[in-house]
């Protein structure tokens, strides 16, 4: 029984050893040359025996790596990073003389950006932040009259200015569509194994984002336009003219 106890522990030991060995390079993104690294100031050569997949196949055999004083590297093409997870790195040197092996890992995701749960919460809670005030806003722009008011035979009796804060918070509403289509693309980036669903919203981003800049130069148009009837329109009534509807 002590012998059994003093092996288990022994191979915990062991296990602890060997996965304290096993470094992570960092995290990169998809489909991009990656400058592999290994230091040494006591080998004379150092070489990469495999590169592993995440689904445990092989990417590359044995290569040399160059060196550049006691900094050796080795670049992996992109052609060999399209798929997400987790990579090996094997590789050996000779350190002190003596043929020493080494292995890390690194990740890939579609971003080049770490998946965490803070990060996840983070995202999360500014598109349900987003999405809250996109539809409050659109909740509010409904509330709101769309012309000046008028009485029960349709003839306008009084300039309404809260038209235009409806105006404004459909800008409002615009701009926060575009941000839920921005951080829902990055979401999908981040946390999907495919990239379909991101390319999908920030489609929808960019498309939004060409169409920003005429729509706001067409809504100053609108605005200044509206404003200026509204002020002629204001006189007229004032002079106790009635009018049957907007100029």
């Amino acid at each position: 029984m002590k012998k059994l106890l003093l092996s288990l522990i022994l191979g915990i030991f062991l296990l602890s050893i060997v996965s304290a060995g096993i470094s992570s390079f960092g995290t990169f993104q998809q489909n991009t040359d990656i400058k592999l690294l290994q230091i040494c100031s006591n080998c004379t050569f150092n070489n990469i025996t495999s590169i592993i997949y995440p689904n445990s196949t092989q990417a590359i055999g044995e290569m040399a790596m160059t060196r550049n004083g006691s900094v050796y590297n080795f670049t992996l093409i992109s052609n060999f990073t399209d798929a997400p997870g987790t990579y090996t790195v094997n590789g050996f040197g000779n350190l002190k003389g003596v043929d020493t092996t080494w292995v890390y890992t690194f990740d890939i995701t579609i971003t080049g950006i770490k998946l965490s749960q803070d990060r996840a919460i983070i995202y999360v809670a500014m598109l349900l932040l987003l999405v809250l005030l996109f539809f409050t806003t659109i909740a509010g722009v409904s509330f709101l009259p769309a012309s000046n008011n008028r009485n029960d035979d349709g003839f306008i009796v009084s300039i309404n200015s809260l038209k235009y804060l409806r105006a404004i918070l459909l800008v409002f509403a615009w701009s926060l569509l575009i941000g839920i289509n921005f951080t829902a693309s990055n979401i999908s980036g981040l946390y999907l194994q495919s990239d379909m669903m991101s390319d999908l919203f920030f489609n929808f981003y960019r498309m939004m984002m060409l169409l920003t800049l005429p729509m706001i130069f067409i809504w100053f148009i609108w605005l200044f336009y509206s404003i200026t009837q509204d002020r002629q329109l204001k006189r007229m009534l004032e002079r106790g003219i009635e009018m049957g509807g907007e100029p």
